[in-house]
């Protein structure tokens, strides 16, 4: 004889399908959400950010590799066994979008702190790609801007360019928390290249909020 379920349990089966079904969406949701360039010009991230604490609170260790792909199909390869500080962007700036270790701009900041510590490549291409990574991480344009200034003008520079500019950048003033707050409204004020973002003096943000 034929086992039929009877209304209620057609009823819980039915329940139980909506709620695997809900489930799987929002897993899928999660990995678009987390994986995925907002625009593919902005590249992707390959791998897993997997890490343990080795200086509690201060440094990370990568137990696996993980690598950002940009949108010139170049691969920056943060390297497991990789030491990840956040030293690489300006710590006052990290008030901006959050901590390098929890904020949104985490996996920008992993493979940024690995190719500052390689320097293999033009600290040049090195801080452009931070910005690419950074939008890539669904990090908003003018927020994106204003730590690419960061980094471009406070950041790490090591000779591949002139011996001059090498001097210049390391006389510069470190920035306080009056020139974090100058450079988010000046740069979500205006509209600029990247060429243009790296024209830009402290001088020019400073005026800007007087």
């Amino acid at each position: 004889m034929a086992h039929r379920t009877s209304p209620a349990g057609r009823l819980v089966l039915a329940g139980a399908a909506v709620v695997v079904l809900l489930s799987v969406a929002a897993f899928f949701a999660y990995k678009w959400w987390t994986n995925e360039p907002t625009d593919p010009t902005f590249g992707r991230f390959e791998g897993e950010i997997v890490t343990k604490w080795v200086a509690p609170d201060r440094e990370m260790q990568l137990m696996q590799d993980f690598a950002y792909i940009d949108p010139r199909g170049k691969r920056w390869l943060a390297p497991a066994d990789s030491k990840i500080d956040g030293a690489s962007i300006p710590a006052v700036f990290w008030s901006l979008i959050g901590g390098p270790f929890e904020g949104p701009y985490r996996a920008a900041s992993v493979v940024h702190d690995a190719a500052c510590v390689a320097k293999q490549e033009r600290w040049e291409d090195v801080h452009r790609m931070f910005y690419e990574a950074c939008r890539c991480s669904r990090l908003g344009e003018g927020k994106a801007q204003a730590m690419y200034w960061a980094v471009y003008k406070f950041g790490p520079h090591w000779p591949s360019g002139s011996a001059h500019e090498i001097v210049a950048f390391a006389a510069a003033a470190p920035p306080d928390e009056d020139m974090v707050r100058e450079a988010e409204a000046y740069f979500a004020a205006h509209e600029l290249s990247l060429d243009e973002i790296e024209s830009v003096t402290p001088e020019d943000v400073k005026q800007f909020s007087q």
